[in-house]
């Protein structure tokens, strides 16, 4: 906990990332859901949730998702395609402005065949 405790000393608030994927192989094997918590230390030292996100994606056409994926995460293919969004989309879309101050932008690759997806910088 102290290693946390000292990223909130030098970073205003913390992102953190969470994936569930199609499987386990970066080189075959797609990102199916990514979900973000803005964290944020208040003025009591506290910790409190400042904003959160939670993105399904698409599986690429004619994919389907092994029926172990299906049992260990609860999502299926039937619920990507109803409310998934592609890929190429899927942070993109939840990059915003807070109280009129742009943030900055970091890359943040991710394990889906070299794509890229952003991320708003702290």
């Amino acid at each position: 906990m102290s290693n946390l405790a000292s990223l909130f000393d030098r970073y205003k608030a913390l992102v953190i990332f969470d994936t569930e994927t199609s499987g386990l192989n970066p080189g075959d094997d797609q990102i199916i859901e990514l979900a973000a918590l803005r964290v944020e230390r208040t003025q009591a030292g506290a910790l409190r949730i400042a904003g959160k996100m939670d993105t399904f994606i698409k599986l690429p056409e004619g994919e389907q998702l092994p029926e172990n994926i299906v049992t260990l995460t609860g999502i299926t293919d039937r619920l990507l395609e109803a409310e998934g969004v592609q890929s190429g989309t899927a942070v993109s879309r939840n990059v915003r402005r807070k109280n009129g101050e742009e943030q900055r932008m970091k890359k943040v690759k991710e394990i889906e065949r070299g794509k890229t997806f952003w991320a708003a910088g702290i």
